[in-house]
């Protein structure tokens, strides 16, 4: 029995503890995408890179086949005209209206900041947002399909309100009198840096905008690129993204990934499957180890209980049992000693891994914007339908197997004294 308490118990830790992660993976799971949705991220670093990914659009609607509309994503940058890199050209951020913006965003010094932090307003920066993002971009440039694969927006009139050079916002609190801020801030510079300031020069410039209705917000704000230029800003090539009406196969987003690879190694292709709980090889190696050992000590304990009860069995025999009797008495004793060891096993096993997970959540700490803002809470999830299959199948099979390995005749024994 204490073999098969020992192997229950094993198999019940290890058990708990990947339920309890593959949970957490589940609960802190966000789209990067609509689901089903195909997109072709752009990572080159200089803009003449970015003048290839036409070639390679091609390449992907060729290998996945119909993928409806086909949606350019561009990004707004700081500064205007072509950058020799990428990342030199800054970026552009939608901010909040003056009435609902943080203080702190609109701080000079870092004095200022820790002072501002203290406002009402600044309460949603000190937790994890809660708001849907892509993997392009939050403030967008593009068109009516955009609008369709990225937003699933269909509405005429946000249509043309984009095309009319108005900025479309799908968050709350960013719209005042029509309007919108838009954020630039430049790369810092060489001067900046070495003073240990890495906040850029910015600026602010308003659009005007209308605040629409998404019922995915992937993204905060889109505009055309008339809207952008007009606004001073540059315009930088991001990707392309896709909704098919047919959710794509793992095998085909394989397949198509590999081929892009040989072609660019600079793009980088997605599609939106939705969660997929992760196992590394060590847990899959310690879930499996474990269920051999507990089967293996099912044996040992059946073999074991089929020993000991060699003369019972004899004396049955020599009264005139059947051959049926015998073999439900040996299964009986089996089934009850890893029925026994599974229970205990069970109780046993329970502890060490909600007590892991315990302290793994007071030791991890979430830090936002330079405060840590509270420590992880620790799920703890258990597998009960694999408990409750090992809790009765365990023993079962003890009983089986006892059953099956009892010979149905069986010799007369002496027994000492």
């Amino acid at each position: 029995m204490a073999a098969v308490m020992a192997a229950v118990a094993g198999a019940v830790a290890v058990g708990i503890y990947h339920a309890s992660d593959v949970e957490q993976q589940r609960r802190e799971y966000r789209p990067s995408l609509p689901a089903n949705a195909v997109a072709l991220l752009d990572r080159s670093y200089t803009a003449e890179d970015a003048t290839q990914i036409a070639a390679v659009r091609a390449a992907v609607e060729k290998d996945l086949g119909d993928l409806g509309e086909r949606a350019d994503v561009l990004l707004p940058t700081a500064l205007a005209g072509q950058c020799a890199k990428k990342y030199d050209c800054g970026y552009v951020q939608t901010m909040k209206s003056i009435d609902k913006r943080c203080p702190a965003e609109d701080a000079k010094t870092d004095e200022e900041r820790q002072q501002a932090y203290n406002d009402p307003r600044c309460a949603g920066m000190n937790s994890l947002s809660e708001e849907l993002g892509n993997i392009f971009g939050d403030t967008l440039i593009g068109d009516a399909a955009l609008l369709h694969n990225l937003l699933d927006v269909h509405d005429p009139a946000a249509e043309r309100a984009l095309a009319d050079g108005k900025a479309l916002v799908f968050r709350p609190d960013r719209v005042a009198d029509g309007k919108v801020t838009l954020r630039a801030e430049e790369p810092p510079t060489q001067a900046q840096i070495d003073a240990n300031d890495y906040r850029g020069t910015t600026h602010d410039v308003t659009v005007e905008a209308v605040e629409v209705h998404s019922p995915a917000a992937f993204a905060t704000l889109v505009m055309s690129r008339e809207t952008a230029e007009k606004a001073g800003f540059g315009v930088q090539a991001e990707g392309s993204m896709w909704k098919p009406a047919k959710a794509l196969t793992e095998g085909q987003a394989q397949k198509a990934s590999e081929h892009l690879a040989k072609l660019d190694d600079s793009v980088y292709l997605t599609v939106e499957q939705g969660f997929r709980a992760g196992r590394d090889l060590i847990t899959t190696g310690l879930i499996g180890f474990a269920a051999l050992v507990a089967l293996g000590a099912a044996g040992i304990a059946t073999g074991l209980a089929a020993t000991d009860s060699q003369q019972d069995l004899a004396t049955l025999a020599a009264v005139g049992a059947s051959g049926g009797i015998r073999r439900r008495l040996s299964g009986f004793q089996c089934g009850v000693i890893a029925a026994m060891g599974a229970v205990l096993g069970l109780l046993c096993g329970a502890v060490p891994p909600v007590a892991l997970r315990i302290l793994e959540a007071r030791n991890s700490t979430f830090w936002i914007n330079g405060h840590m803002v509270g420590h992880a809470k620790a799920i703890i999830a258990v597998p009960w339908a694999d408990l409750a299959l090992l809790l009765v199948g365990l023993p079962v099979v003890a009983a089986l197997l006892a059953a099956l390995l009892t010979r149905s005749k069986i010799g007369l024994t002496r027994r000492a004294g």
